[in-house]
C-alpha cells in the first residue's frame, strides 16, 4: 500500500494518490491540482479509480479532466452525483464565472461496496451529514474521511444537504469500527480514530453543531 498526498487548490484540499499492485486510484481530485497532473504524466500513470467523498467542488472539480487524460472510473454516492453536472449543486458557481468540466459518473454507490485495487479492497462507507451523499473510503488501516471527520473537528452542516444529527451518527459509525485507524481527512492534518474518540470536542459533547 502506498499513499501520496497532493494538498492544493484555493481551499487546500487533500487529494490522495493510492497505489497497490501497480494499480492507482485518486481520492478527492480537487481544483486545479497541477502538481498531481504533473506527477501522473511524469510517471506515466493510468488510473483505475477516481473516488469522490462528496459533491463539493473542492473535492471533485478535477475528476472529469483526470478521467479524460489518465482514464479511471469516477465513483460518487448517488445522492451527490448531480454535483458532477450542476455547478449550483457542487457550489462551483460560488467561486467561478466559468462552468466546470462536466461529466457523468461511471459508478454510483450507496455504501457497503468494495472496490479492488491490486490485491486489496477499498470499502465504501456512507457517512451523510456534511452532504447527503458523503462517504468515507476505508483501505486497510486508513480511513479517507473527506469532510466528515477532521483532527478534533467535524464537517460543516450549514450547506444544502447538511444535517448535524446525521453527521454525528455517521461519525459514531466510524468510531464503532474495531481497533484504531489512521484518519486522512479532506483538509488539514491527519489524525487517528482513537484520538478523535477520546478528544474530539464535537463528538464528546463539549461543542454543539447547532
Amino acid at each position: 500500500m502506498n499513499v501520496k498526498l497532493f494538498a492544493h487548490g484555493p481551499l487546500r484540499t487533500n487529494t490522495y494518490l493510492l497505489e497497490s499492485g501497480g494499480e492507482y486510484a485518486v481520492i478527492d481530485p480537487g481544483q486545479r491540482n497541477q502538481p498531481l497532473f504533473d506527477f501522473l504524466r511524469k510517471q506515466g500513470v493510468q488510473l483505475k479509480w477516481i473516488l469522490v467523498t462528496h459533491g463539493h467542488f473542492d473535492h471533485m472539480t478535477d475528476a472529469v479532466p483526470l478521467r479524460s487524460e489518465f482514464g479511471g472510473r469516477i465513483v460518487i454516492h448517488h445522492a451527490d452525483a448531480a454535483a458532477l453536472t450542476d455547478d449550483r449543486v457542487s457550489m462551483f458557481d460560488r467561486v467561478s464565472n466559468r462552468p466546470a468540466l462536466h461529466g457523468l459518473p461511471d459508478m454510483t454507490v450507496s455504501g457497503g461496496e468494495e472496490l479492488s485495487l491490486g490485491e486489496e479492497r477499498i470499502r465504501v462507507m456512507h457517512t451523510p451529514g456534511h452532504t447527503r451523499g458523503g462517504v468515507c473510503f476505508i483501505w486497510q488501516d486508513v480511513v479517507f474521511s473527506g469532510d466528515t471527520l477532521f483532527y478534533r473537528n467535524v464537517g460543516r452542516v450549514d450547506f444544502d444537504g447538511g444535517d448535524a444529527q446525521q453527521l454525528l451518527a455517521s461519525i459514531q459509525t466510524l468510531y464503532d469500527l474495531p481497533g484504531d485507524y489512521r484518519i486522512l481527512p479532506g483538509h488539514e492534518e491527519p489524525t487517528t480514530m482513537q484520538e478523535e474518540r477520546e478528544y474530539n470536542p464535537y463528538t464528546n459533547g463539549y461543542y454543539s453543531l447547532v
